[in-house]
Order: structure tokens, then C-alpha cells, then sequence
């Protein structure tokens, strides 16, 4: 059964050539960092139906979420990301979600092959007793970050795309009182290297030819 008052979002970007995962692509070239995201895509997208939530995704180009449960199946709504820099972006969608009469939020992107939904479950089990669950990342960020009430203060004035996003994080939290827990690490895939550390990820190993 499906509980409404618990908000799954999910930012994700269209599978578009030259598009998607930009880094990578300048490593392996456009069209294979495009088979990793999608690959990428799916799997996330597999977990988080495997959860019993209501399901929104947060996408760009907005534009896209006209198709959008044609690229990205099984949510229950669709939505455009919007203006701003990720942390307006994602204090918008929180509060939306909040606002609409939500009681835990968690917010994943889809970047990361290592995320299970046990981890999605645990994410919305641990709201019940704190009030953040951050699930920290090798690079610095995070893969998830779930509340169960407004804290808009987490989202300004983080240096995004940096390995001090999580330290930053977590220091406002301290900061403002506010308890939380965090999550298994697990690893995001921007670069090449990360590629080759998540290569035993079952869909990469057609790819595996080509990251030695």
C-alpha cells in the first residue's frame, strides 16, 4: 500500500546525447556516457518503484517532463526542476512536497548504481526518530538527503559540486540543533574512475571492455 504522506523525489536529467554526464563524456565520449546514465536512470528509477511512496520527478529540461513517463516510468507525478542553482531547486521541491501535506521527504538523484531500495526504506524508517538522514558520498556530497520537516537553511549558501557539500551540510544541522543520521557511503559515477571502481555493477559489465 502506497503511503501518500511519504515523498520520494527524484532529480534526474532526460537521456539526452551530450546532455548527460558531461564529465565523463569529455573520458569516454558522448554516446557511451550516455549507455551509463541511462543504465543509471533505470536502476534508480527500479529501486524507487520498489518502495511504497508517492514518486515525483524533478526534471530538466523542464520541457521534459512532457514525455516524461516515457524516459522515466512508474512516478506518480512528474515536475519541472525550475531556475536556480541545485540548492534552490531542491528547497523548492521540499517545500512543495511539505506544503502539499507531506510528512517525510527524501530526495535521491541518479547517479549512483550502489543504491538499493532497502536504502530507501531505511531512509524514511530513520524520519521517524531523527529529524535528517543523509546518505554521505565518496566524493563529498551526498546520494540522498530525507527530512521530515522544512529546513530550508540546508540548502543556501552550500558550495554545490564540491567535496565540502556534506561537511556543510551536516555543520548547519549541528549548528541549528537539528538531529540526523546518516546512511551507508556509497559512490557516485561522474568520472571515469569512478566508473572502473562500480564496474562490477551487473549492467556496466558490456562497458567493461572499454574501462581499462
Amino acid at each position: 500500500m502506497v503511503i501518500p504522506e511519504h515523498h520520494l523525489l527524484i532529480f534526474a536529467k532526460e537521456p539526452l546525447l551530450g546532455r548527460v554526464k558531461t564529465r565523463l563524456a569529455n573520458e569516454i565520449g558522448a554516446e557511451k556516457a550516455l549507455c551509463v546514465y541511462s543504465i543509471l536512470l533505470d536502476h534508480t528509477l527500479g529501486q524507487a518503484r520498489r518502495v511504497p511512496v508517492t514518486r515525483i520527478l524533478y526534471a530538466t529540461p523542464d520541457e521534459s517532463i512532457q514525455q516524461g513517463a516515457a524516459w522515466a516510468p512508474g512516478c506518480s507525478h512528474y515536475a519541472p526542476q525550475g531556475e536556480g542553482d541545485l540548492g534552490v531547486r531542491l528547497s523548492h521541491a521540499f517545500a512543495s512536497s511539505f506544503q502539499s501535506g507531506a510528512s517525510k521527504v527524501v530526495v535521491i538523484g541518479t547517479d549512483c548504481p550502489g543504491i538499493t531500495s532497502d536504502h530507501l526504506n531505511a531512509a524514511f524508517n530513520q524520519l521517524e526518530m531523527v529529524d535528517a538522514v543523509v546518505g554521505p558520498s565518496f566524493d563529498g556530497g551526498y546520494w540522498l538527503l530525507g527530512l521530515r520537516k522544512s529546513i530550508p537553511e540546508i540548502f543556501a549558501n552550500i558550495a554545490w559540486s564540491t567535496a565540502s557539500v556534506l561537511a556543510m551540510t551536516t555543520g548547519i544541522l549541528n549548528t541549528a540543533g537539528f538531529s540526523y543520521i546518516s546512511l551507508e557511503k556509497l559512490r557516485d559515477v561522474d568520472t571515469l574512475d569512478d566508473l572502473r571502481r562500480v564496474k562490477h555493477f551487473k549492467p556496466f559489465q558490456p562497458l567493461e571492455p572499454h574501462l581499462e
